[in-house]
C-alpha cells in the first residue's frame, strides 16, 4: 500500500517534462484535463502539497517556455532580427500559459480550503513579485538577460555578422509592453504583430513561404480541403493569402 502512495505521488511529480511546448509556444501534452474528459482525475485532499507539486510545474513550464526564446535564437549561424522578435512572441504565448495554470491552481487550493500558512508554504519558490502579480492576473513578460544579450552579440561575432538582437531590442520592448497589458483572464495571449516580418507583396516576390507565428496550418487548410478549386496550382503563401487575406 505505501508503495502504491509512492508510486501515485512520484507520478504527480512528473506530470511536466523537458520539452513540452513546440516552437510556436503550444502545449502538446496530455494534463489533467484530458484525464477528465475520461472520468479519471483524482480528487486530491491534500491542497497544500498538490499546491506544491503545481508549483514545481510551473517552474519547469517556465524554464521550458524560455528556452523557447533561446532555442530559437542563439542555435548558431546567422539569425534574422524577424526570428528573434517571433521567438519572443511565441515564448510569451508558451509562459502566458503557465502563468494562467498556475492560477487557476492557487484559486482551487483556495476552494479546497488550504491554510494561508500551507499557501504560502506551498509558493514558497515563487518570487513574491511574480506571486502577488499571478494572484492578480497580471501577466509579466519574458526579460531578456544580460547574459542572452551577450550571447547574441559573441555569436555574431564569430560568424561576422551584426548582431540580430540590437536589431530587434526596440521592438521587442514595444511587444512587451503590449503584453504587460494582457490580462491572465484572456483565454488565451490574442495574437500579437511581428513588425518585422516580410509583407505579403515581399514575400510573393521573393517566393518565401516562411509564415512564422501562425501556428499549424495543415495541407487540408492550404488546400481548402478541395472545395476551392481556385487554389490548386499555387504557392502555399498565395493560397493563404486567398484563405485568410494575410501572411
Amino acid at each position: 500500500m505505501l508503495e502504491k502512495k509512492k508510486e501515485k505521488e512520484e507520478r504527480e511529480r512528473e506530470r511536466i517534462t523537458t520539452g513540452k511546448f513546440d516552437e510556436y509556444g503550444q502545449d502538446y501534452e496530455f494534463g489533467d484535463e484530458f484525464q477528465g474528459l475520461f472520468g479519471f482525475r483524482s480528487i486530491n485532499v491534500n491542497p497544500e502539497r498538490t499546491l506544491r507539486y503545481k508549483v514545481a510545474d510551473f517552474q519547469r513550464g517556465s524554464r521550458d517556455s524560455r528556452s523557447l526564446f533561446t532555442r530559437v535564437t542563439l542555435k548558431g549561424g546567422p539569425v534574422e532580427p524577424r526570428e528573434v522578435v517571433d521567438a519572443y512572441i511565441n515564448a510569451n504565448r508558451a509562459l502566458f500559459a503557465v502563468k494562467k495554470d498556475l492560477k487557476l491552481d492557487m484559486d482551487a487550493a483556495r476552494t479546497l480550503n488550504v491554510s494561508e500558512s500551507g499557501f504560502n508554504s506551498a509558493t514558497d519558490r515563487i518570487s513574491n513579485v511574480e506571486k502577488n502579480s499571478i494572484d492578480n492576473n497580471v501577466f509579466r513578460p519574458i526579460s531578456i538577460s544580460t547574459d542572452v544579450r551577450k550571447a547574441f552579440a559573441e555569436n555574431a561575432a564569430k560568424i561576422g555578422e551584426a548582431d540580430p538582437y540590437q536589431e530587434a531590442a526596440s521592438t521587442i520592448n514595444q511587444i512587451r509592453q503590449e503584453l504587460a497589458d494582457i490580462s491572465l483572464e484572456e483565454t488565451e495571449l490574442p495574437f500579437i504583430e511581428n513588425p518585422l516580418l516580410p509583407t505579403a507583396a515581399e514575400n510573393t516576390i521573393t517566393g518565401s513561404n516562411t509564415i512564422p507565428n501562425l501556428g499549424e496550418v495543415t495541407e487540408a487548410q492550404l488546400s481548402g480541403s478541395v472545395q476551392n478549386n481556385s487554389l490548386q496550382g499555387k504557392t502555399s503563401v498565395q493560397k493563404l493569402l486567398e484563405l485568410f487575406g494575410r501572411v
